[in-house]
This record gives C-alpha cells, structure tokens and sequence, in this order.
C-alpha cells in the first residue's frame, strides 16, 4: 500500500478522533438530547462521505443520520423534528448531527 496514503489516513482518523472526543457528550440533566423543529430543504452531499442533511431558510444546516428512504429526495420540503446528537461525529461535518425524530411533507 502506498505509504503517502496511509499517512494520509492515518493522520484523518487522529483529527476525527480529536474531534469527536474520547468519550460521549452527555444527554441534558433530564437524560433526554435537546430537539428543533425545523422547515426546510432535503439535500444530500458527498463530502468526504456520503450524507442527507435539512437546509432550513436561514442556511442552517442539520446533518440527518437517519432520514427514512421516503424522504430521501433533494429538493423536497419538509417539516421535522429533529434530535440534536452531540455524542456522534461525522466525516461530513455538513453542521450538527441529527436524528429524525417525526417528519412530514411541507406543503
């Protein structure tokens, strides 16, 4: 194997491990993550990996682990809640990372 790409990855998974921490962030003091509700725009990046995200019309952008397979289509309006998931990292960093907790076509 090429060593420049080892080196390469090698030093990737040292700044994701920084990143991320070595352990997790907690959930708040009620034991639940925080959620938002959000409308905005289903989007889908290939950005060092391969991620959907919601675009919400002040440019926020929600990274979503878990976007069900009907609701995987750019462009499309939704409305969602959304769990705010501090205790998970991505090769995406597209903005914080999400799970969807409801969601539903925008009119």
């Amino acid at each position: 194997m090429n060593r420049k790409f080892v080196a390469t990855f090698l030093s990737l998974a040292v700044v994701c491990l920084g990143i991320s921490g070595c352990g997790h962030d907690e959930p708040t003091s009620d034991g639940v993550f925080d959620t938002v509700s959000v409308t905005g725009t289903v989007g889908f990046f290939v950005a060092g990996g391969r991620c959907w995200c919601i675009t919400t019309d002040d440019h926020t952008v929600f990274e979503v682990t878990n976007l069900p397979s009907a609701f995987q289509s750019e462009g499309l309006t939704v409305r969602a809640r959304l769990q705010i998931r501090d205790d998970l990292a991505s090769v995406c960093m597209l903005g914080p990372i999400t799970k969807v907790v409801d969601i539903e076509r925008a009119q």
